[in-house]
């Protein structure tokens, strides 16, 4: 679970927009607190965690990983999946329903990747 949670929490703050600063201030918690959460080296507390819920608009459960998505919405239920990764990678997920939370951590660490070698391809001007 831990490993998970401080993916999650890094990745909601990331999704809002704000910084570790931002976040920490709206906690009422040390941007070092926040940092620790997010580097899984603190895990945090029950009211913690109730907090990081009700400020990323998320259920408990799916900070912890017990649920695969944050929202009870199927991929089937997304209009803007083909605009968003195109035709026949979203007729794919579309196929599949809904992902399972180890397929949620795969496609979560592949879009990772992407992500990394476009900063790298704009860094080398490519």
């Amino acid at each position: 679970m831990d490993r998970l949670l401080g993916e999650r929490l890094r990745m909601l703050r990331e999704e809002k927009g704000w910084t570790q600063i931002q976040a920490a201030k709206l906690l009422g918690i040390t941007n070092a607190s926040l940092s620790n959460y997010e580097r899984n080296e603190r895990t945090p507390d029950v009211d913690m965690l109730k907090a990081f819920a009700e400020i990323y608009d998320v259920s408990i459960d799916y900070l912890i990983g017990y649920k695969p998505s944050k929202k009870a919405i199927s991929i089937r239920e997304s209009d803007q999946l083909e605009n968003t990764i195109g035709l026949q990678c979203a007729l794919i997920l579309k196929k599949m329903e809904q992902l399972y939370e180890e397929e949620e951590e795969l496609l979560f660490t592949f879009l990772q990747g992407l992500e990394a070698r476009r900063k790298l391809y704009k860094r080398n001007g490519k």
